[in-house]
């Protein structure tokens, strides 16, 4: 790997053959570097873990969220601060 300063690092990858994952790396350098993975059990993450985040909103399409974001972006500059939106494309707006 080059560095921002010109200098390079080798990394040495020990592969296990039966998962396929990478279970230590190493690199001389200053300092050194050892990182080794142990314990290391393949089974699926839990469904939860790839969710939506709470008050994600889906929109239908590209260009409907870049709408909405134009619309956001457009409000702020004029002041009016946005609630969060519960349906893709209905920006509520606060009025003083």
């Amino acid at each position: 790997m080059a560095m921002n300063d010109g200098s390079k690092i080798v990394f040495h990858v020990t592969w296990d053959a039966r998962s396929g994952l990478p279970v230590e790396i190493k690199a001389a350098g200053s300092p050194p570097l050892s990182l080794s993975l142990s314990k290391i059990k393949l089974k699926a993450p839990p469904e939860e873990i790839f969710g939506a985040p709470e008050g994600f909103a889906k929109y239908p399409s590209a260009e409907v969220l870049a709408d909405e974001l134009a619309a956001r972006q457009h409000n702020l500059r004029r002041g009016i601060p946005l609630l969060p939106t519960t349906t893709p494309g209905s920006a509520e707006v606060i009025r003083h």
